[in-house]
């Protein structure tokens, strides 16, 4: 029987805890590549085999949402198996994306609420999180596009608060 999982892999639009948002689109030259040659792990462990690999994926008005297809392994079924476990009892299980980006495709702001500006007029950002971006106090930036996306992974804390497993196939 083959398992599958769907997910919001990058919630973009919405700030992370380094201080970083994804604009909208930043993905989209990306997915193909990554459908193709992507891969799925635990905790980003490139060294161990993957877990799951990309079924589907595409941008959507919230972020990027992914379909991962669980290998026929040890490790994948285990895998598989906390993430049920978490999900039937209402845990959150994150995702995070292992990217490259380019500097020439980052804005850096001062504040969050110079990058909230700069994003509403550019029209890159979810309106929803829009708030949580002008409470941020430090430095910050907007990365505009993402260069390429390796992998997504499984993880206990996702850098980005809102990128999470939906469900569980």
């Amino acid at each position: 029987m083959k398992y599958q999982f769907v997910g919001l892999a990058s919630a973009t639009g919405k700030i992370d805890r380094n201080g970083d948002v994804i604009a909208r689109g930043a993905f989209r030259d990306t997915i193909s590549k990554f459908l193709g040659s992507g891969f799925i792990t635990f905790g980003h462990e490139w060294d161990e085999p993957p877990i799951a690999y990309p079924v589907g994926a595409g941008e959507g008005s919230d972020g990027l949402k992914i379909v991962g297809q669980f290998h026929d392994s040890k490790a994948a079924a285990e895998t598989r198996k906390v993430l049920a476990d978490r999900l039937l009892n209402g845990l959150e299980c994150g995702l995070s994306v292992g990217i490259r980006i380019e500097k020439s495709n980052t804005k850096e702001f001062l504040s969050g609420e110079s990058l909230a500006k700069f994003g509403r007029k550019q029209g890159c950002l979810n309106l929803e999180w829009l708030p949580e971006i002008v409470a941020w106090q430090g430095s910050c930036r907007l990365i505009t596009k993402i260069s390429e996306l390796f992998e997504v992974s499984l993880v206990a804390v996702p850098m980005n608060p809102g990128s999470r497993v939906i469900q569980l196939l």
